[in-house]
């Protein structure tokens, strides 16, 4: 009979000598899962045609992963103002503002809005 090795998940150890602050638990599969360590959170620096509005938080995150491919990349995340949506990339956020000008503020109709197109 062969034993089978144990799956267990243990989140990673913050590294010294960084400014980590949190863990987020991102994908998990059968072997293994992926982690992410926030590495820097503030007002977004992208430019952003018409600049950004009052309120916008970006996240970069490491991955941390056992996966030679995926480890060490940086995820960057941007969160609206006043109900924390979380969107991927700037194209998001850019068809966001857009609808959330046509909805005059509301994020909660505009993100209904964002996610149905």
């Amino acid at each position: 009979k062969k034993k089978t090795p144990s799956t267990k998940k243990v989140a990673p150890k913050k590294k010294s000598g960084t400014n980590a602050k949190h863990v987020l638990k991102g994908k998990t599969t059968k072997a293994t899962t992926t982690y992410k360590v926030e590495l820097q959170s503030g007002r977004p620096n992208e430019p952003l045609e018409g600049g950004w509005p009052a309120g916008w938080i970006r996240k970069i995150f490491e991955r941390s992963s056992k996966k030679i491919k995926t480890k060490g990349l940086v995820d960057k995340y941007y969160y609206s103002p006043k109900t924390k949506k979380k969107f991927r990339s700037l194209n998001e956020v850019t068809r966001f503002l857009a609808i959330l000008k046509k909805k005059k503020g509301d994020e909660e109709a505009a993100y209904k809005e964002f996610r149905s197109s």
